[in-house]
């Protein structure tokens, strides 16, 4: 492990780590909230440089070469988040604690249910390959994971013939063993189950080790549940799983309004980076002016057309309330 020297440590804090398809985007959101209703000066990142750390792990065990440990190094020192959820970690959780000092608190996120876990990972696989290199078949699996043969636990040949299915149960299995081998490196580790994620205690505890407090407890969430893509084209898909990655299907099973302000940011937000041609959505997204303003003038002329359907519901609500004190 490396011992050189760097004036000031990254900003980092808490890092919750994960397998994926665990829980880590409705923690992300929790955090966020944390951070906003308790008015604190705080940021988060949901799977904040997860396909570079994979690879440049799996990159380094095959090589050999300190470029790529130089790089983990550099990601994070770099990070400039407190906070960061999401899968990719486990196998280097002895450089964050190195770099970030004793002050660095982990959370081990684990689905109890390792036969959901796995085929939930699986899907996954099946829907965006390009993050699964050693998993999928698929040409476009071209960011490396860690594997078997990384850890001398199984031949490059004898990896291949595995089953996907066997092969995601291996790095389920290894990642999770491998938060447990390294959480003694910080001072402060808890273990959260994906399961329990909504209930008071974990909800309590996840706002103590965020804030210091539990003054303010993030309120139950549902986010980034899988999206069917059956029939709907690749280059589709990113956009979807965007828009409804961040649905709190909690939220709106309780809350009438939520749904509509969500989806009306969502288009708002979606619309800037179309007209601002943001690198937050790929070129195959982007729209001509026109188009975009032809969108604008329909989305206005929807919007102002409900608009007047809830004034009309407004005032059939007044004037039953009227009746019935008049009756």
């Amino acid at each position: 492990m490396s011992t050189e020297s760097h004036a000031a440590r990254p900003r980092l804090r808490l890092v919750i780590a994960g397998t994926g398809r665990d829980g880590t985007a409705s923690l992300s959101h929790m955090i966020r909230k944390l951070f906003e209703d308790a008015g604190a000066d705080g940021s988060v990142m949901h799977e904040y440089a997860s396909r570079e750390f994979l690879h440049a792990h799996a990159s380094f065990l095959e090589t050999r070469d300190p470029q790529w440990t130089v790089e983990i190094r550099r990601l994070i020192d770099d990070c400039p988040h407190d906070c960061i959820v999401g899968a990719g970690y486990a196998p280097i959780l002895p450089v964050f604690a190195e770099r970030c000092g004793p002050g660095l608190k982990l959370v081990h996120l684990r689905r109890l249910d390792r036969t959901r876990a796995i085929a939930s990972l699986v899907e996954n696989c099946a829907f965006f390959p390009k993050a699964y290199g050693y998993y999928s078949d698929d040409p476009a699996a071209t960011t490396k994971r860690m594997a078997a043969f990384h850890y001398g636990e199984a031949t490059p040949e004898g990896w291949r013939q595995r089953s996907q299915t066997e092969k995601l149960a291996w790095y389920f299995d290894k990642t999770h063993a491998l938060i447990e081998e390294h959480k003694h490196l910080f001072w402060q580790h808890v273990e959260f189950h994906t399961e329990h994620l909504d209930d008071e205690g974990t909800r309590k505890t996840l706002a103590e080790l965020v804030l210091g407090h539990s003054r303010v407890v993030a309120k139950p969430t549902h986010v980034n549940a899988h999206v069917n893509f059956t029939g709907l084209p690749e280059d589709r898909r990113p956009k979807l799983q965007w828009l409804m990655g961040q649905l709190n299907l909690h939220q709106v099973a309780y809350d009438d309004v939520y749904p509509i302000e969500y989806f009306v940011n969502a288009y708002i937000a979606w619309s800037g980076y179309q007209i601002g041609r943001t690198p937050h959505i790929g070129p195959q997204y982007y729209k001509s002016p026109e188009e975009i303003s032809a969108d604008l003038a329909r989305a206005e002329e929807i919007l102002g057309r409900h608009i007047k359907d809830i004034q009309s519901l407004k005032a059939m609500l007044a004037e039953r309330n009227a009746s019935g004190r008049t009756g």
